[in-house]
């Protein structure tokens, strides 16, 4: 089965590529994906009653919706401001089959779109700044969803009862990219005592580790020499190297780093790059232990 990765151009302000990781050959050219007319700061791909859906956001202050089978523009949300990320929400979509958008902005909020009804069903307000990142958490169908803010802070939202759970302070700038670490095995699928963690890059150059349970700051790691762009935490399935208890990032420093959770310590560092990492992913297979796959301007 081939395996795909979705590639955006920032340049060309639109979706340029879909690459076969097995053979690097390019396979399809998304050229019609053409309606922003600023960056492309974020995409998304999703499957929504047989639907291949992507959502992208950009600092045109738009998020659209596209077929990828008809490759068709069907949804236009405009918005006053920038839209700095924005993702399907599961959650929604496998609680009452709605199929919704969830997008931060420099207007300080996010908000969760109908985008098949034209309405807004839930915004969140806390964050006294621009809101660079978003992420849902990968268990209990993406209840929990967490953010990171140009007011330095890294915050907790339940999507269920539209409530946030907490604000992390720590960071001493902006905080540019999140993740919530997945399901762990034997644990049940709720925050609170399991276990779970946020990690979080920034402006100041670090990668923090938050302890949901206990609310607070669980480990700095610290080597970057320029911002963080990007954080993934291993995915359960690749086993002792590549399971949840390590961290990977890219930086504007040009260089990927992998970090081990339970020593606290920085394990390797990638530095064949020549310009700044602005995306790292952990492959979804396993090849001679782990791979690792990342996008550099």
């Amino acid at each position: 089965k081939k395996i795909q990765k979705i590639k955006k151009n920032p340049k060309d302000k639109k979706i340029q590529k879909i690459r076969d990781l097995n053979t690097f050959r390019l396979i399809l050219v998304f050229d019609n994906f053409i309606g922003h007319v600023d960056h492309v700061s974020s995409i998304d791909y999703s499957i929504f009653d047989d639907s291949q859906l992507l959502c992208s956001g950009s600092h045109d202050k738009t998020v659209r919706v596209w077929d990828t089978v008809t490759k068709k523009q069907i949804y236009l949300l405009e918005h006053p401001k920038e839209v700095s990320c924005a993702k399907f929400s599961q959650y929604h979509y496998h609680n009452n089959r709605s199929c919704v958008i969830c997008f931060s902005s420099k207007d300080k909020t996010i908000r969760l779109w109908d985008f098949k009804n034209s309405q807004q069903v839930q915004v969140f307000n806390g964050h006294t700044n621009s809101i660079d990142c978003i992420e849902f958490s990968s268990f209990d169908g993406g209840r929990y969803l967490c953010s990171g803010s140009a007011d330095k802070t890294v915050r907790l939202w339940d999507v269920e009862t539209s409530k946030p759970l907490h604000a992390f302070n720590g960071h001493t700038n902006t905080v540019y990219c999140v993740d919530i670490s997945p399901l762990q095995s034997g644990n049940i699928s709720m925050i609170g005592g399991s276990g779970y963690t946020i990690c979080s890059g920034s402006f100041d150059d670090t990668v923090r580790v938050w302890d949901i349970e206990k609310t607070k700051e669980f480990i700095i790691f610290e080597g970057h020499k320029n911002y963080v762009s990007s954080v993934k935490y291993g995915p359960n399935e690749l086993g002792n190297i590549g399971c949840v208890n390590t961290i990977l990032s890219g930086s504007v420093d040009n260089s990927v780093r992998l970090w081990d959770i339970r020593s606290k310590k920085q394990i390797q560092i990638f530095n064949a790059h020549t310009k700044s990492v602005t995306c790292v992913a952990y492959s979804p297979f396993s090849i001679k232990n782990y791979e690792l796959g990342v996008r550099a301007n």
